[in-house]
């Protein structure tokens, strides 16, 4: 078949010019790795569980949170749903546990600088899902490179290491995705880093000038930053742990720390160039050391404690030192510290009786701190709340046979009133009970379990009998809360006006 010049090029015409509905997919050659967006918008009956309200939806698709492939297939049907399963349960919470993993979370969800990836993959904006992210957890951060050095920790191990000199490539890689993704996500409300090694450091000079040239820093607020140190390690806590989050976030409302050494030496040497205010610290299994030897001659007398600047409220759990309840002394000179919270169950409060099988509180050396701490006098005038956690009366007084109020007032302890009478200085007190161990029998023979944890004497007791022992702490005007261990509130105390 022969075709004249005309027809001809009406032919050619015809194939080079695409139909409009074949346009949009001409377009898209060369973006084939670029995230697709779900743009299905399906109609359902109005008696469908799609119409049900969206906290109920969200109780609902939590059953298949075990189970992504369901959650994926149904984050395909629409766009509700999509919105819902990246919200509720894809990316609320987002864990990242090597550098293989960040490094294709961050080729996936955060701008690229590199002109040919953003030729390649068309990513040149953050992706969408990076604002659903709440709770962000680092495990194990890379260290930065050296080739040979020598570290002490907490001044009694010597540890010597040699790396390999991609350690560097993969710590800067690293640090610049946390960077971007930090710069990008503005609906972080915790950030926790975990088994923290002793080399770990972040970076002294910050990298966000990309973001600064584009548009001016916001002040932004992170609720919750939790440090955990590498396993079976003490580690010093320095200013180069939170020096990167510094230079991003303007205020921390809550500091957790797990396993660290607070020297008062490290932390006010040079401090970080960005200032950070921190309005709440919770020291866990931590190590107080003043170091107030090295101190006294290499730093002036009224420096300023940068870091916990604004602290206003201080809490320490699982306490096993004297000495480290110093660290009360260390924070409170910047005079703003106002609520004080304190682990009852520590190891510090106990000594160990009757052959050493069991334990009491020793009143007789921690009743003059309580005392100190709840006087409201000197230095201590600027505590107005007192939080006492995990608190369970057991674990203070032995408890009677027949626990009733008649029965325990014949064994009322002198020392635990002297400590209640303490406790009712401070103008708020809050006692938090302490959770319930679960305890379960099970038979040899046939498997059959029992809960007994209800079962012990001191569950039993009325509450004639509570209000009998803990009389002494109501006898001051203060405001008194007591709530159990999942924050609803039991009794109330009000202070008269």
């Amino acid at each position: 078949m022969f075709y004249s010049r005309n027809e001809l090029s009406q032919f050619m015409t015809h194939e080079r010019i695409p139909a409009s509905g074949n346009m949009k997919k001409y377009q898209l050659i060369g973006k084939r790795n670029a995230i697709r967006r779900i743009s299905v918008n399906s109609t359902y009956p109005s008696i469908h569980f799609y119409s049900l309200p969206y906290e109920i939806l969200v109780e609902i698709v939590s059953l298949l949170s075990n189970d992504l492939d369901d959650l994926l297939n149904l984050a395909q049907t629409c766009r509700k749903f999509e919105h819902l399963v990246y919200k509720e349960f894809l990316y609320k919470d987002v864990v990242i546990r090597d550098h293989h993993t960040f490094h294709s979370f961050a080729q996936s969800h955060l701008p690229s600088h590199t002109k040919s990836f953003s030729r390649k993959t068309g990513r040149i904006e953050p992706s969408r899902h990076i604002n659903y992210i709440k709770t962000l957890h680092l495990v194990k951060p890379p260290t930065r490179e050296t080739s040979y050095g020598k570290t002490q920790i907490a001044g009694s191990y010597d540890l010597e290491m040699s790396r390999s000199t991609d350690d560097q490539v993969v710590y800067d890689s690293y640090m610049g995705n946390l960077n971007s993704l930090l710069n990008e996500c503005f609906s972080i409300k915790t950030i926790i880093i975990s088994e923290i090694s002793p080399q770990f450091s972040f970076p002294k000079e910050s990298h966000n000038f990309i973001t600064h040239l584009f548009r001016a820093k916001a002040k932004r607020t992170l609720r919750k930053l939790v440090l955990k140190a590498q396993s079976g390690w003490n580690i010093p806590f320095k200013i180069n742990h939170m020096s990167t989050l510094a230079s991003i976030f303007d205020r921390i409302d809550d500091l957790v720390l797990h396993n660290f050494v607070i020297d008062t030496h490290r932390l006010i040497s040079p401090s970080i160039a960005n200032k950070i205010s921190i309005n709440k610290i919770t020291l866990e299994s931590c190590i107080y050391s003043s170091n107030s030897r090295i101190a006294s001659y290499t730093l002036p007398r009224n420096v300023d404690n940068d870091i916990f600047k604004d602290v206003s409220s201080l809490a320490l759990m699982n306490i096993y030192s004297g000495t480290d309840l110093s660290v009360i002394d260390f924070v409170k000179k910047n005079n703003k510290l106002r609520n004080l919270g304190i682990d009852l169950t520590s190891p510090v409060f106990y000594k160990l009786c009757k052959g050493g099988t069991e334990k009491s509180f020793d009143f007789h050396r921690y009743n003059p701190f309580f005392n100190l701490i709840c006087s409201g006098q000197g230095s201590y005038d600027k505590i107005k709340t007192l939080e006492i956690l995990n608190f369970n009366l057991a674990d203070l007084v032995p408890w009677p046979a027949n626990a009733n109020a008649a029965s325990f007032d014949m064994h009322h302890n002198e020392e635990l009133n002297s400590l209640l009478t303490a406790w009712s200085k401070v103008e708020n007190v809050i006692i938090v009970l302490k959770p319930r161990s679960k305890k379960l029998v099970s038979c040899v023979k046939c498997g059959f379990t029992k809960d007994v944890t209800h079962t012990r004497q001191h569950d039993k007791v009325d509450v004639n009998c509570w209000f009998s022992v803990l009389q002494p702490l109501f006898q001051n005007d203060s405001n008194i809360r007591i709530i159990d261990h999942r924050g609803e509130l039991m009794w109330k105390k009000t202070r008269s006006i």
